[in-house]
Parts: C-alpha cells; structure tokens; sequence
C-alpha cells in the first residue's frame, strides 16, 4: 500500500480493534498544525466537549507499516497508543492534584453557549460570547500531549481562587505556547501558537492586539477561524463585513470538526478604546 491507501486502511479497520468502551467513536484524519507545516493525525473521538485524544500520526504509523510489512502492527500500536493516552488522562483525577505542577497549568477559549452545562463545573470567566477556561498539560510518549480540564473542586484543592488560576494560566500560556503570527498575505495575518493547539487564546496574551494595532495602523477584524486560531484583516473599504460573517458561518458548519468551533461571532477591535467588541456593536459599514 501507499501513504494515501494505508491512510484509508487505517480509518476504516482500526475501530474494530478498540475496546468496546470506545465501539461508538468516530474516526477520521485532521492536519495538526506543527513548526514546519502539518502532520496527519488518526482522530478517534467520542464526540464529548474537552475530551483528551492523542494524536496518532498517520507518517508514524506509516514507517512501521514499511519496516514490518504488517498493517496489523501499525494497528495494533495505535491501539495501544490510544487508549494508554486516554487512560493517562481519565485516571487524573483528583487524587492526582498533589503532583500537577502550577506552572503547566493553561488557558483556553471556548463558546459560552455551546458549552453552558460544562461551564456549571468549571472555574471559568467569560468574555464576549466566549469563555475562558483551564487545563492541565499532561505529556504523552509520543511527545504530544493530553489536556486535563479543571474543575471547580481542582480549583478548591490547588487552594487557588479563579482570578489567581488566571493570572497563573496566562503566565504559563504565554511562556508554553509564544505567540505565533503567520502572514497569509493581502494584509490578512492567522494568529496562533507555536504548536498550533489552542491558539484562539493568543488574543488574550499581552501585547499580542497592541503589535497588531502597530502593524495595521487601524482598527481590524478578529475571525474566529477555530478554537485554535484568530485571523486579523484590517477594516477599510476593500473588506466587506458581510462576505467575513458568511466566511465564518461556512467554515463552522462545513469544514471544522464541532468540537474546533469557537464561535459565530465576527469580532472587531477598536484602536481607540481598546476594546473587542461584536462587529455589529461597532457600527462599521458592511
């Protein structure tokens, strides 16, 4: 088999090797933004807001196809890669809270009204039609890693109130994930991380609207392209405000996963207050 016929192989056996638990997954392959560009990943998912999945590199997987001669090794490691990650996270519950070290704990974007049973158990505190919550990063031995939601009774034994949790989180977001601005062209910039996981949250760090004010010399839109990445456009008469809503309401229902939507909300940022604010609430022409 090719690259592209093992690739299909792979989605199509390995979910009659997992365990039952995980009978009713859906799986697919999604790019994983990395440094130098994207890897595939085999994404086996129940569908659950915040669920932990570990990547399984389709390249990776792949060579041991090639070295073995045997799809079914590259299978069965999979497997056994997929459900160590999801037992490593599901097994972190409080009783492991002694050994999470602070300074790895992040945060990250999600909709407020898609996620509003969630929000009840979790410290979290909204801005606009989104909510910013916070997450263990617990590494994997594939070099990649799980994410832990904390709850509010992870709150309660960290002996942390949630505006201290923020002020920790966005600490260690900024230091273990850097700001990363990728130039698309046209005055069109994709705002993100340098592993491009969680990125949407980078609009949250210091100094990151002030450097695009600086570039920009304008007020800009905010298109929330996905939870893990912002796109910033410039407002002038070339960019119609209707054609970037009708951008995002595509996307949202025809190319991400619904657990990648952040929103359907055009943002726009105002120089001169500072402030995001919905496009609609700026009074800009359309």
């Amino acid at each position: 088999m090719n690259y592209l016929e093992f690739r299909e192989y792979m989605v199509e056996n390995i979910g009659e090797h997992l365990p039952p638990q995980y009978s009713d997954c859906e799986i697919t392959v999604m790019p994983i933004p990395k440094l130098n560009g994207y890897r595939e990943s085999i994404v086996i998912s129940q569908g659950t807001p915040m669920e932990p999945i570990p990547n399984l590199y389709v390249d990776d997987l792949f060579d041991i196809y090639k070295k073995s001669g045997s799809a079914e090794s590259a299978i069965e490691y999979a497997v056994d890669l997929f459900v160590y990650g999801k037992s490593a996270a599901e097994n972190m519950g409080a009783d492991a809270l002694t050994t999470i070290k602070k300074d790895h704990i992040i945060l990250m974007l999600m909709n407020t009204g898609s996620n509003k049973k969630m929000l009840r158990d979790v410290p979290h505190r909204e801005i606009l039609d989104l909510s910013i919550i916070y997450r263990y990063m617990l590494p994997l031995p594939d070099g990649s890693c799980n994410l832990l939601t904390i709850s509010n009774a992870m709150l309660d034994m960290l002996e942390l109130t949630e505006e201290e949790m923020f002020d920790l989180a966005l600490e260690n977001t900024q230091r273990l994930l850097p700001l990363e601005i990728r130039d698309l062209g046209s005055n069109i910039l994709v705002l993100t991380n340098e592993k491009g996981m969680l990125g949407a949250a980078v609009m949250m760090y210091e100094g990151t609207l002030d450097t695009l004010t600086d570039l920009y010399d304008s007020d800009f839109y905010l298109i929330p392209s996905s939870i893990h990445e912002m796109i910033a456009v410039p407002v002038n008469e070339d960019v119609r405000e209707s054609y970037l809503k009708d951008l995002i309401s595509d996307a949202n229902r025809n190319v991400l996963m619904p657990t990648d939507v952040l929103s359907d909300t055009l943002y726009y940022y105002r120089c001169s207050d500072g402030r995001i604010v919905a496009a609609e609430e700026a009074q800009v022409r359309s």
